[in-house]
């Protein structure tokens, strides 16, 4: 895991499974990483604390835009489904 994410399920171990189900939601939903990166601003806007959001947000397009093939297991993601989400990044 990067710094952050440590830090950031160090201090809310509940977000680890927001992050996980975000990410395979975003990477599943067929959009760009424009529209990725503005789901993610607007699904952190309600149910988290104010001081948690910036890094929640940071931590999940980090998270997001690192996909490969050797961490896609963690996001529950298929090969098939990282190459449909490299396809619509490139699309932006």
């Amino acid at each position: 895991m990067r710094q952050p994410l440590r830090e950031l399920v160090k201090c809310r171990p509940c977000y680890r499974e927001l992050i996980v189900e975000l990410i395979t939601d975003v990477a599943n939903a067929g959009t760009g990483e424009k529209l990725a990166v503005a789901a993610i601003k607007e699904y952190t806007a309600n149910p988290l604390d104010v001081v948690d959001q910036v890094l929640f947000t940071e931590v999940t397009e980090t998270e997001l835009m690192s996909l490969h093939g050797g961490n896609i297991a963690r996001y529950r993601l298929s090969p098939s489904e990282l190459s449909e989400w490299k396809e619509h990044c490139s699309e932006d």
